[in-house]
């Protein structure tokens, strides 16, 4: 039986919002609704800070709704944050290294671990599941870092590195996208 919620908080991103006042928001609901030792709090707002940020901008950049939800889920060992979009599925282009992808993919790809994004610092890899994908990151050891290495999905390399779970679904009858994001309490 799957973990029942301690609290779920919907937020709603209209497309004349400004993120940092809904960040802040977000922040000042569910941070004391936490039940983390003071030391840990800290590292968990600022992980939340991060992929809230991320995902907001992401759906400001990338969708063309008049209103984004973002959902706080708070459970006893984690803190997720869920955007529902509906718009074009996530894409990523072809590279020297692959073909491209784009949602919905077959299931015969189900298990492919397939490096999507990749910088001076970072591969960030997604590995197929049967309903989307699971994102991973794999630092690179560099002496010099290239900023003109950072490019298009920057943003799904932080959340990736700020949570512990990251999970992308695409429903094409709907075309509604489903980033649901985690950080361990």
């Amino acid at each position: 039986m799957a973990e029942q919620p301690l609290h779920t908080i919907q937020f709603k991103l209209t497309r004349t919002d400004r993120v940092a006042p809904l960040l802040d928001e977000v922040i000042k609901t569910v941070a004391p609704l936490l039940d983390v030792p003071a030391a840990r709090q800290e590292e968990v707002i600022f992980k939340s800070k991060v992929v809230i940020s991320e995902l907001l901008t992401n759906t400001i950049k990338h969708t063309h709704q008049k209103t984004t939800l973002l959902e706080a889920v708070i459970y006893s060992n984690k803190l997720c944050f869920v955007r529902r979009d509906y718009c074009a599925p996530l894409h990523f282009p072809a590279s020297p290294h692959r073909e491209a992808l784009s949602w919905p993919l077959p299931p015969n790809r189900t298990g492919e671990k397939i490096v999507v994004y990749e910088d001076d610092l970072n591969a960030l890899w997604l590995t197929i599941t049967p309903t989307g994908a699971e994102f991973t990151v794999t630092p690179k050891p560099t002496e010099d870092c290239n900023i003109n290495s950072l490019h298009e999905h920057f943003g799904l390399l932080l959340i990736t590195l700020s949570s512990d779970r990251f999970h992308y679904e695409y429903n094409p009858q709907t075309a509604e996208n489903l980033f649901d994001v985690c950080i361990y309490l």
